[in-house]
């Protein structure tokens, strides 16, 4: 049975490579040659990633995605750093779950207890490349919400003297963080070829983020001529407040290395206490002598 599967594995892949030549397809390894010029940092260079490209790339053809779908992918894409197109990343879990349940098929053949593992497997794998959006996106999210504080104390200081918006945040582009710098430089080119509430709303939108959204609502405020310097007063406190609450949480998250820092510091504060008391003593003694 074993040699049969066999023998039809090494058929089937002779035919591929057939019909790969009258179709005057690419090679694997012309294709392997494309991915690492165009990927150059890609360490999956390997004869598997390159057929899994190859399929994903020849099934993300024929993949139809609804507008709202299609638009929630590539903004997680975005978030997540990746600039593949929402129907080739679809098209690439789909594959890898497909080898992983073909796997799976000639496995249970010679065992089913290897075939339901390496099933259990793909599934995993599918779940796992689904949420790694998200984490990303969460990890890029927070990093962007970290320096809102700081964007909200510039707004409410430098809308005293100036309600130039487009400048402000050009001002500002400089000091904060990569994430937050290229969704501000899109945003910024964005106002200043169109609409800038509508591209303020865009910028909103792609980070989904609760705290921009009050930044957002406070900007188009100003745009729409309301004074909002004490509006950005009140959300500089705000923000410093949940800043307080989110370290405060994460300390709770890790207590045995809060405690050790706690505990040095507690002796540290003791030796110098004990320090300024023996100086003193010493001073006193050698006085009475």
């Amino acid at each position: 049975m074993f040699l049969l599967i066999l023998f039809f594995l090494c058929l089937s892949a002779g035919l591929y490579l057939i019909l790969c030549s009258a179709a005057r397809l690419p090679t694997i390894g012309t294709t392997m040659a494309a991915m690492k010029a165009v990927h150059p940092k890609e360490q999956k260079s390997s004869l598997l990633h390159a057929v899994v490209s190859r399929l994903s790339a020849a099934l993300a053809r024929r993949i139809k995605l609804s507008e709202s779908r299609k638009d929630d992918l590539q903004i997680k894409l975005k978030m997540a750093g990746s600039s593949v197109a929402p129907e080739y990343h679809a098209a690439k879990t789909a594959v890898n779950l497909f080898l992983w349940l073909a796997l799976a098929a000639l496995l249970a053949v010679i065992s089913p207890f290897l075939g339901v593992i390496a099933a259990g497997y793909g599934i995993y794998m599918m779940t796992r490349d689904i949420s790694s959006l998200d984490r990303a996106g969460k990890a890029r999210r927070d990093r962007i919400d970290a320096e809102l504080p700081r964007l909200a104390a510039t707004l409410a200081q430098e809308l005293q003297s100036s309600r130039d918006v487009i400048g402000i945040l050009a001002s500002f582009l400089p000091s904060t963080t990569p994430e937050f710098r290229d969704e501000l430089q899109i945003t910024l080119a964005d106002m200043r070829s169109g609409s800038p509430e509508k591209a303020l709303w865009r910028m909103n939108r792609r980070v989904g983020s609760i705290m921009l959204s009050e930044i957002v609502r406070g900007l188009q405020m100003v745009l729409q001529g309301d004074d909002a310097v004490s509006y950005f007063q009140t959300l500089q406190n705000d923000f410093k407040q949940a800043e307080i609450q989110g370290l405060s949480l994460e300390a709770k998250k890790r207590p045995d290395k809060v405690r050790v820092y706690s505990f040095a510091m507690l002796i540290c504060f003791m030796g110098t206490v004990m320090a300024v008391m023996l100086l003193y003593a010493y001073a006193k003694l050698r006085g009475m002598m």
